[in-house]
């Protein structure tokens, strides 16, 4: 695994850990992957947008315009 694959994941684990342990509610992890892979050569981008649960259909769009934008 990756490194940057390793810390995206480790930051979600913090994350939800958190939001468990002191009880908060209406916020969201979104985590985004871009890969840039030609040929087998190439790297992962990673991504996180933290918002209120009442924004994540706005966060869904800025997921995809990012990934469409990035050709993914």
């Amino acid at each position: 695994m990756p490194v940057n694959a390793y810390r995206s994941r480790l930051f979600t684990h913090i994350f939800d850990s958190y939001m468990t342990s002191h009880q908060v509610s209406g916020v969201i992890n979104t985590p985004i992957q871009l890969d840039n892979y030609e040929n087998g050569i190439g790297y992962s981008l990673f991504f996180h947008f933290i918002a209120r649960e009442k924004h994540s259909d706005i966060v869904e769009m800025l997921k995809e315009d990012i990934r469409e934008v990035s050709g993914k």
